[in-house]
């Protein structure tokens, strides 16, 4: 990613670092938590599922190699900007909202019962998404001009998925 992440109510204003679990060193694009660790740009090892990569966020055993992504819960979501979870709501471009309500953004995240707005591919719960506007998954969803698969779901459309 190439702004902030804010993990687990650890919150640093930094470029492309994270501070995780006790488990902080300072640096430019690197992360070191709960002892899976290795040298790296703008990368983040959690959870012993790890693998080298640019720009990537790997949490609770869900690993593939990407840039600026974020893999969470069998959960991948593609942004570029910063990782808001556990209640962390901010406005901003590209970022991820977990477990939680948020405010408007482009190029958001809204897991959980919430949403999704990116120009990549989300994968979510077993759930594809790859468009270049919104995606809503659990109850809502919004303009998009690709192929949205949600539950084994498929569809190709240029306008609203509901």
């Amino acid at each position: 990613m190439t702004a902030k992440l804010y993990l687990n109510s650890t919150f640093k204003d930094m470029t492309v670092k994270l501070y995780l679990n006790s488990t902080c060193t300072d640096m430019t694009a690197k992360l070191y938590t709960n002892s899976t660790c290795t040298d790296m740009t703008a990368k983040l090892y959690m959870n012993s599922t790890c693998t080298d990569m640019t720009a990537t966020l790997y949490m609770n055993s869900t690993c593939t190699d990407m840039t600026a992504i974020l893999y969470m819960n069998s959960t991948c979501t593609d942004m570029t900007a910063k990782l808001y979870m556990n209640t962390t709501c901010k406005d901003m471009t590209a970022k991820l909202y977990m477990n939680s309500t948020c405010t408007d953004m482009t190029a958001k995240l809204y897991m959980n019962s919430t949403f999704k707005d990116m120009t990549a591919k989300l994968y979510l719960n077993s759930t594809c998404t790859d468009m270049t506007a919104k995606l809503y998954i659990n109850s809502t969803c919004t303009d998009m001009t690709a192929k949205l698969y949600m539950n084994s779901t498929c569809k190709d459309m240029t306008a609203n998925f509901i």
